[in-house]
């Protein structure tokens, strides 16, 4: 249900409950396998695979999706995780902020 804000007074988004996914682009070459953070769209061109981490503010994961015939070894695995983490919290941190200051300019 909708309210008009006459009827009811706004709430604000509560964003710690929201994922944020965090996507690195596989790419394998000569048996190394190379992980990029938010791939372009040049770069998802030649991937050979992906994996994406849906991490809330309490850098607690959500989900994993892995798509592509890459392989990962289960430390590559939680490196990447934790650097998926420490990449959500970032972007938490700056839509918190960002808004702090849409609702300050309102």
């Amino acid at each position: 249900v909708v309210h008009h804000s006459d009827e009811k007074p706004t709430t604000p988004l509560p964003l710690h409950h929201v994922p944020i996914v965090v996507t690195f682009g596989l790419m394998e070459n000569e048996g190394e396998i190379s992980a990029i953070l938010d791939p372009s769209e040049r770069e998802e061109a030649v991937m050979s695979g992906r994996i994406s981490f849906s991490i809330n503010a309490h850098k607690e994961l959500c989900s994993i999706h892995k798509i592509g015939g890459c392989p990962l070894s289960p430390q590559r695995l939680v490196k990447l995780g934790e650097r998926a983490s420490l990449r959500g919290a970032e972007v938490h941190s700056w839509m918190t902020s960002e808004l702090l200051n849409a609702d300050n300019k309102a």
